[in-house]
């Protein structure tokens, strides 16, 4: 999952590029080997306050393990029914990618059993002005969460729901959640994107 600085159409080329780059570079490399050269490359094509924000992950449905890596999003949530929503933070820098060369990026290894279901998002969502004029922020957002049995796409609703009913009725920023959920090694995986 990715946003990129900006709006408009600059925005737009700038994220076109880094998809467009990324299944290339991202052959044969650890997650963050594929952050550090998508970087690189993105540093000498973007100008001085471009950047995209990108959580890159691969997941292994029969062994049912995630590798991420991440890159100026906000941390990804672990959904287990049952238990409190868990922030899944990578460690080391975090900077968004084309700011600096050579930065190294770090991975984290989650190990999920069935059921189990990984929510990704854009800042959008816990910056969002609340009436007041303060952002929801990530303690808010994480009380938000559906920790439900849900299918994944009513789950998602509900949750931008929620969002929408605690902040201001003005989007100043794009909402986009992805929500990830492992079925176990007899069925294959399912993304909802909304």
């Amino acid at each position: 999952m990715a946003d990129g600085a900006g709006k408009g159409m600059g925005a737009s080329l700038i994220m076109a590029s880094a998809k467009a780059s990324l299944p290339l570079i991202a052959a044969g490399r650890t997650t963050e080997a594929t952050l550090r050269v998508l970087s690189d490359k993105l540093t000498s094509e973007l100008g001085p306050r471009e950047f995209v924000a990108l959580a890159y992950a691969r997941y292994d449905p029969i062994a049912g393990t995630l590798e991420l890596s991440n890159a100026g999003l906000p941390d990804p949530y672990l959904l287990r029914e049952g238990s409190v929503p868990l922030s899944l933070s990578v460690p080391g820098p975090r900077l968004p990618l084309g700011l600096r060369r050579g930065v190294a990026s770090e991975s984290l290894r989650v190990t999920l059993s069935p059921g189990d279901r990984v929510l990704f998002l854009t800042d959008g969502l816990p910056e969002a002005s609340t009436s007041p004029g303060e952002p929801l922020g990530y303690e808010a957002l994480g009380l938000l969460l559906p920790a439900d049995g849900h299918a994944p796409g009513q789950s998602l609703d509900e949750l931008l729901e929620r969002v929408r009913r605690a902040t201001s009725e003005t989007l100043e920023d794009d909402w986009t959640v992805l929500l990830l959920e492992h079925k176990g090694s007899s069925e294959l995986p399912r993304l909802v994107n909304a």
